[in-house]
């Protein structure tokens, strides 16, 4: 009877220890739908929630390959928004970019979900001006 109130102790004490996952301080994002001007996009993110770790960056990250990260191209935005828009720009025409929003705190970087964009043939911006 001894033995079984010890094992119960023991395995009690190991599924709290375990058990628990500590939640992580990194925000959780959404990444905007972006609306393409021939060789530029719009998009952008929203904090979803902010955690615990400060946000010291935040924006846009895009590139040709699947995981776009913040080695790639990226916007930087006001990191004090919880929601906010970035301009993509100097895309190639006709060309497939993934993106995402991303947040950068001292806790590590967190990204939103990953989306995709085809630029169009006009080489066009929607940056671009008619001159006056």
């Amino acid at each position: 009877m001894k033995s079984k109130f010890v094992v119960c102790l023991i395995l009690l004490f190991l599924s709290l220890f375990f058990g628990c996952k500590k939640e992580s301080p990194l925000p959780i994002l959404e990444t905007k739908v972006a609306t393409v001007f021939g060789i530029s996009a719009i998009s952008g993110g929203t904090i979803i929630t902010r955690k615990s770790a400060a946000i010291q960056e935040l924006g846009v990250c895009w590139s040709t390959n699947k995981g776009p990260g913040i080695k790639d191209t990226r916007t930087m935005e006001d990191r004090f928004s919880s929601s906010y828009v970035s301009i993509m720009e100097g895309l190639t025409p006709e060309t497939e970019y993934y993106y995402r929003a991303y947040a950068i705190s001292s806790e590590g970087v967190a990204y939103g979900n990953t989306l995709k964009l085809k630029t169009k043939a006009d080489s066009s911006s929607f940056l671009q001006t008619d001159s006056i």
